[in-house]
């Protein structure tokens, strides 16, 4: 929190203090850090290419089943259960340790070339940073920590603690209790712009992942730009 609590320092020295006007959210996974080391994990063990897609896609359909029925698990345990299934749906073996090397290189993804610029852009407005992930707080937390962004953040959140994967309306609550004033979700999933939408949150679409927004199916979003520095960058003019 260094460059924060450097913020506050100097307004208290010259009488001021500015009132925080925003919070904006960061979805982690997919979002501010991309898929490439699991991905290249993959490939080293002959998947096609896809691979990745198709795993991750079907996890995160699972773990949402999971929180719809009322149930719960980790996205890890959910990504490990689900990972020997697809490989096997293509033509591909891999061992107990294989698998882990693969569900490890989770925590070593790489940020997004935009994220540092968005991050500081966002912290020096003022403005509160939450992340929400539906991994865990700890990996979230190193993740940023190998990135140099930890301290521009105020709040770590993960899923975890309300036990329901986004984008059920239990985890943007999570949010919306550290949230102050204007509050925005910035995400490059649709079904996170959705669930943040319902929830009442202003959001900031990123296109690099998903490509085009389904708005003939989801409420449209209030930002929609190519990375993280465009999106936070119009956000904080709106």
């Amino acid at each position: 929190m260094g460059s924060r609590r450097a913020q506050i320092g100097r307004q208290d020295l010259k009488g001021m203090s500015q009132p925080v006007r925003k919070a904006v959210i960061f979805d982690i996974i997919g979002t501010c850090f991309t898929l490439s080391a699991p991905e290249a994990r993959l490939s080293e063990l002959g998947a096609p290419p896809g691979t990745l897609q198709l795993w991750f896609a079907q996890s995160l359909r699972d773990a949402m089943a999971l929180s719809l029925a009322g149930g719960y698990k980790p996205l890890k345990e959910v990504l490990s259960a689900d990972l020997p299934r697809t490989l096997a749906r293509q033509g591909v073996t891999a061992t107990k340790d294989e698998v882990s090397r693969v569900i490890e290189s989770f925590n070593e993804l790489s940020p997004r070339p935009s994220l540092g610029e968005a991050v500081r852009s966002a912290d020096r407005s003022g403005a509160k940073l939450i992340a929400l992930t539906n991994s865990s707080e700890q990996a979230t937390r190193g993740l940023l920590e190998s990135a140099g962004l930890r301290q521009h953040f105020d709040v770590l959140l993960s899923v975890d603690d309300v036990s329901h994967i986004k984008p059920h309306p239990a985890a943007y609550g999570l949010a919306r209790h550290h949230a102050v004033g204007e509050t925005w979700m910035v995400a490059a999933h649709a079904w996170d712009i959705l669930g943040a939408a319902q929830s009442g949150f202003k959001t900031a679409y990123v296109t690099e992942l998903e490509g085009d927004y389904p708005d003939a199916i989801f409420p449209a979003p209030d930002v929609v730009a190519a990375n993280l520095t465009a999106a936070v960058s119009a956000l904080l003019k709106a």
